[in-house]
């Protein structure tokens, strides 16, 4: 989805929380997000915001990957030279899921 510059969807995802749920906010939005204070009261939600990834996240990912449980081989790594940037960023823009672009020296 990317990066949003509106709110609605962020509210829309609020307003289906149940009754006593917990939001999470995960990056995303960069809009003003209207809450209503007195429905978020009654309907005993907990809202939380987590910036990208806990610290301890990249050292269990690379432990993932050593004992097998996430394999590689599945994703498709395209290296472009530094001079061929343009060209990298523009194949890059049309990126399927787990296809990643590399800029080498």
């Amino acid at each position: 989805m990317g990066l949003l510059s509106t709110s609605e969807l962020t509210i829309a995802g609020i307003n289906a929380v149940r009754l006593g749920g917990t939001v999470v906010f995960n990056g995303g939005v960069f809009a003003t997000l209207p809450l209503n204070y007195l429905d978020i009261l009654s309907r005993r939600l907990t809202i939380r915001g987590n910036f990208m990834f806990p610290r301890s996240a990249p050292a269990e990912i690379i432990g993932m990957i050593v004992a097998g449980l996430i394999p590689l081989d599945v994703m498709t790594v395209n290296a472009f030279p530094l001079a061929q940037v343009n060209e990298a960023i523009n194949q890059a823009a049309k990126a399927k899921a787990l296809e990643l672009y590399a800029i080498t020296p």
